[in-house]
């Protein structure tokens, strides 16, 4: 007889969740915290007690009726005694394992709703949503719900890829699950630029992290130094930087402005102060300051001043 069957056969009539942790000490895989320990036994100092014997008695050669498995049933014996004082279940009930059983079903509904936390169905998507596919993190750009009169519902998308910028579409079934990335947003102020590497600072703990010029993508082209950004870090790393929606940045070189002309809609280039190039009107001057939408790129107004 092995050491399980023998262990289970002295466990007989043993309410299910001690049965259930005496036998894990021979590797069942059981929770523990159900088994509530019968009155005055603390049931963790018990298994402390005789693992030593149980694996001794369990590295025992089959079939062997060792001195060693005898004092283990002695020993078993008393922690019977001491559980019998709990009430036995009755009739149909009685069954040593029902604990073990049990415990497998509580665990699975735990993790099931640990795994429903971590994910997003179609029913949520919207603009600027950040959902993860493949163990990357991408951001719904667009969108739409479509229901043909045939067939099953599903979802358009256009999504970015927050690593390296890349835009794809995809369609989803309705009622498709991605995971919830683990992103988090902080406000940091632009420090400079070393190098291809640009300086972060969060002005509440002071520490500081880097971006490279791949993860900065367009906003490379209108940041300046103290500019107040959010950076986005995925698993606690920074991946990309949010520039507010309008820089204003100074002239640094274009022709003459034409004075008087101001409504013709001629453009001409100038180069701003962080080495972008924009089309301009004509009346603008080097050291004029201009308002740029940094989604776009384009110019908006001169400011005043």
């Amino acid at each position: 007889m092995s050491f399980r069957e023998h262990l289970q056969d002295i466990c007989q009539g043993i309410d299910g969740a001690l049965a259930c942790s005496l036998m894990g000490v021979d590797g069942i895989e059981v929770d523990t915290h159900l088994a509530a320990p019968a009155e005055g036994l603390d049931l963790r100092s018990l298994l402390v007690e005789y693992s030593d014997l149980f694996r001794s008695a369990r590295d025992s050669a089959a079939g062997q009726q060792t001195g060693e498995m005898a004092e283990l049933a002695l020993h078993t014996e008393k922690l019977v005694t001491v559980a019998s004082r709990r009430r036995r279940p009755s009739g149909r009930d009685r069954d040593p394992l029902r604990g073990c059983r049990a415990a497998p079903q509580r665990l699975s509904r735990r993790t099931e709703h640990s795994d429903m936390a971590d994910t997003l169905d179609t029913s949520a998507f919207r603009r600027g949503l950040k959902i993860e596919i493949d163990k990357e993190p991408w951001e719904i750009v667009e969108f739409q719900h479509v229901k043909p009169g045939k067939g099953s519902a599903f979802v358009r998308t256009r999504i970015k890829n927050m690593l390296n910028g890349r835009t794809i579409d995809r369609t989803f079934k309705s009622g498709d699950v991605v995971g919830k990335p683990d992103v988090e947003e902080k406000e940091m102020q632009f420090l400079y630029k070393e190098g291809s590497s640009y300086n972060f600072m969060d002005n509440k703990t002071y520490d500081q992290t880097f971006l490279t010029e791949e993860q900065m993508g367009d906003a490379k082209s209108f940041i300046k130094d103290n500019t107040t950004t959010h950076i986005m870090f995925y698993n606690g790393k920074a991946i990309g930087v949010t520039l507010p929606n309008s820089m204003d940045l100074r002239v640094a070189k274009c022709d003459p402005g034409v004075r008087g002309d101001t409504v013709s809609g001629a453009t001409k280039p100038a180069v701003l102060e962080t080495g972008y190039q924009v089309n301009v009107p004509l009346f603008i001057n080097e050291g004029d300051v201009l308002r740029i939408d940094t989604r776009t790129g384009e110019y908006v107004t001169r400011v005043a001043g």
